[in-house]
């Protein structure tokens, strides 16, 4: 299990937290959560939510697009979205084979799945409604006092202060001589009434105590579940036998990394010396280094960071090289992230946002000699050539061996989801969509 995570190791005072969440492995998965849908996991099996074997994804789905074979589960989130009434994973599969890994993001795959929870909706409605109550309330208190406002202002401009009788001065004085109230106000309606068991705070029903027993809920209609799926297809695929738990923190952020950049790229002038005292200039493009530069520098906050989760937010580039990168960032690095060119929901046809993006250390946690069925389709590892092709891989060399697993060997792989949420379904899975960058990039 990895060390505590300490906030104030290796930061100073001006250090502050951003709203990217860091996902970190936090020890090898209890047989327990094995099959707890709610349970965010790194590599090991899927575990579907409690949905129809109709609505569960086909095998086909997570088969390579280049070498057509079964791809394995990298990661599963659960990640409902906020005031949603539903459970939602997503899941992301990867080839292993670093061959199929350099030709594009078919060699990578991410699922978003939804089931919907009615005790869930429930809440939510009656919470709408008594946000609903007590707007209506506020707004009836604001028409009372503007009217009785309105009143007073009617009775200041129609009212003689020289006339007796008609609540000046000298009316004020007479009235009081004989006995009579010497001031009088114009009456307000009183704001409806206020019950405080209908003013209790809302997040009382939606504390842990409701969740945990939405899991348990979950849990028990697996049990029914598994019945109906004796030939579920994640049984008997290929995945890798490690299997951790996925946990958040947010991300620890030095003051430096706020601060703004020069908004021109300059070109920039590096001499080298060559043999027999030659002087050559080399041409290197601001910015492109940089990025990698923020890569790093981010990553070394919490090194151990195997995803970023940000709904809505901003990846954070491998490198200013590459198509992705020109995809997403085509005015450079500097400027905004420009989604357009990513296809919308196939579905609906709402546009997507990006959600999380993996990191490079997940490459040295699903290791390649953890594959449950490893040793059918690549040398023994005790074998000099599957060590040098392993080196070489990892090194985002060529890999003559096209049907090798080798593991991880792209940087970074960024998903975008339908900004929508929507489900062909109202419940079910959708595909989203996944970009890479490689080492090679740089």
């Amino acid at each position: 299990m990895p060390p505590p995570y300490d906030d104030d190791s290796d930061f100073e005072s001006d250090e502050e937290f951003s709203e990217v969440q860091l996902g970190l492995a936090d020890g090898p998965l209890e047989s327990e959560d094995e099959a707890n849908p709610l349970v965010s996991r790194i590599g090991g099996r899927p575990v579907w939510l409690p949905l129809a074997p109709s609505k569960l994804p086909p095998a086909s789905l997570v088969q390579c697009q280049y070498c057509k074979k079964p791809m394995q589960l990298l990661v599963q989130i659960f990640a409902p979205l906020e005031n949603s009434a539903f459970d939602r994973n997503l899941f992301v599969w990867g080839c292993s084979r670093a061959a199929c890994q350099r030709k594009g993001p078919g060699s990578i795959k991410a699922v978003r799945m939804l089931k919907h929870n009615q005790r869930w909706a429930a809440k939510l409605a009656k919470q709408a409604e008594r946000q609903r109550i007590r707007k209506e309330r506020e707004e009836a208190k604001r028409r009372a006092e503007a009217e009785a406002e309105s009143r007073r202002l009617t009775q200041e401009r129609t009212t003689n202060p020289f006339k007796m009788g008609s609540g000046g001065a000298g009316s004020l004085l007479g009235e009081s001589l004989f006995g009579a109230s010497p001031l009088t106000t114009v009456a307000s309606p009183a704001p409806p009434p206020v019950e405080e068991s209908e003013e209790e705070d809302d997040e009382a029903d939606f504390d842990e105590d409701e969740r945990l027993a939405e899991e348990l809920a979950i849990k028990a209609s697996l049990e029914e579940q598994r019945a109906q799926l004796q030939e579920d297809w994640t049984r008997s695929t290929s995945h890798y036998t490690t299997s951790l738990y996925l946990n958040t923190i947010p991300e620890p952020r030095r003051a430096e990394d706020n601060q703004p950049t020069s908004q021109t790229p300059v070109p920039v002038k590096e001499t080298s010396t060559g043999g027999e005292g030659e002087v050559y200039e080399q041409m290197t493009i601001d910015g492109i280094d940089d990025v990698y530069e923020q890569f790093t520098r981010r990553l070394g906050t919490e090194a151990r960071q195997v995803v970023r989760y940000e709904y809505e937010g901003t990846p954070l580039p491998f490198s200013a090289a590459g198509p992705l990168f020109k995809q997403l960032w085509p005015s450079g690095w500097r400027g905004p992230m420009d989604t357009s060119s990513i296809p919308p929901c196939p579905h609906c046809g709402a546009p997507r946002v990006f959600e999380l993006q993996l990191m490079p250390n997940l490459a040295n946690l699903l290791r390649v000699d953890k594959l449950s069925d490893a040793g059918s389709i690549m040398p023994s590892s005790n074998t000099e050539e599957h060590r040098q092709a392993e080196i070489s891989s990892l090194l985002g060399l060529k890999d003559t061996h096209s049907d090798m697993c080798t593991g991880i060997v792209w940087s970074t792989a960024l998903v975008f989801v339908c900004s929508r949420d929507c489900c062909p379904d109202t419940e079910g899975w959708a595909e989203e969509w996944v970009g890479l960058q490689h080492e090679g990039d740089l």
